[in-house]
């Protein structure tokens, strides 16, 4: 199930992060929407090889 939910945000970050945004919290910056979710990627990763080990945390890479 974490595997799936990483994949689901890997992908949502990769159609995405062309879109732009204007923050309102950094006066007016405008930046890629791929800014919100790569962090919850980046933290999805780190839980997956934590909790289940380095090469299972790989495994979402090498889908055949």
């Amino acid at each position: 199930m974490l595997i799936a939910i990483f994949c689901v945000a890997f992908v949502t970050t990769n159609i995405v992060t062309i879109k732009n945004f204007r923050s309102g919290l950094f006066g007016g910056l405008t930046v890629p929407c791929g800014v919100i979710i790569y962090p919850v990627v980046f933290i999805l990763t780190s839980v997956i090889a934590d909790t289940y080990g380095e090469s299972t945390a790989q495994k979402p890479f090498f889908l055949k």
